[in-house]
């Protein structure tokens, strides 16, 4: 059984593209076909004009082009925030000398400045996440992807999450996933429901709403400790 099928979508720059879904609804699956790390049975990715299949050829090239930021936090936990960053931006092809500029605008951008020097293994699950956006967006990289950033993250630094993403992704096409759809409309220029590997809709917050949105919303509040 394959877990994505028959997925055919465009971004561009300067747009944020959201896969919605719940757990196991193939989010995941399809960002590890577009970074690679699955092969496909067919079709193909395109990058920047260029076949994802030349990329993989070429890491040096594959990561100047995308910036990743996968489920699971991927930091060096040795390395101090401003380490990171550094390191990431070295790697992005910056100049020795404009790099602190560059490191000092996301670490201000993604409100890490108190962890400035402070090892990454040592953060709060919210400023790690935080950090592993940041990672995968300096040098503003033509694609990104960010696999739910904010799944398990206290509402202050999801805040932070969304506006630095929206800052970063000025210059980049950027892909998102989530489960939550107060998340996809902050974000989101356009956005896909995602069900069993397959896209049930797709359009802007404005169309899909339009189409779908007839109905009732019930909202219920419960005090729990009073059930017996």
């Amino acid at each position: 059984m394959l877990a994505v099928k028959g997925v055919t979508f465009g971004v561009k720059r300067g747009e944020v593209f959201t896969l919605l879904g719940v757990n196991g609804a193939g989010k995941s699956s399809t960002f590890k076909c577009l970074v690679g790390v699955e092969k496909l049975s067919c079709g193909k990715i395109v990058l920047d004009n260029t076949d994802l299949a030349q990329l993989n050829g070429d890491p040096e090239k594959l990561h100047g082009l995308v910036g990743y930021c996968p489920q699971t936090d991927c930091i060096e936990p040795n390395l101090t925030v401003t380490e990171s960053l550094t390191l990431f931006a070295e790697l992005a092809g910056f100049k020795t000398d404009d790099i602190p500029q560059i490191t000092n605008e996301f670490i201000v951008r993604f409100a890490l400045g108190m962890f400035a020097k402070t090892k990454a293994g040592q953060l709060s699950g919210g400023n790690k996440r935080k950090l592993c956006c940041a990672m995968a967006m300096i040098g503003s990289p033509k694609v990104v992807f960010i696999d739910e950033a904010t799944t398990g993250v206290d509402p202050a630094s999801r805040q932070i999450i969304w506006q630095g993403i929206r800052y970063a992704s000025r210059n980049s096409a950027t892909v998102y996933t989530t489960h939550a759809m107060e998340e996809a409309e902050a974000i989101s220029n356009k956005l896909t429901v995602m069900v069993k590997g397959r896209f049930k809709c797709y359009g802007s917050l404005i169309d899909i709403k339009k189409k779908f949105g007839e109905g009732f919303e019930i909202f219920l509040n419960m005090n729990l400790e009073s059930i017996n």
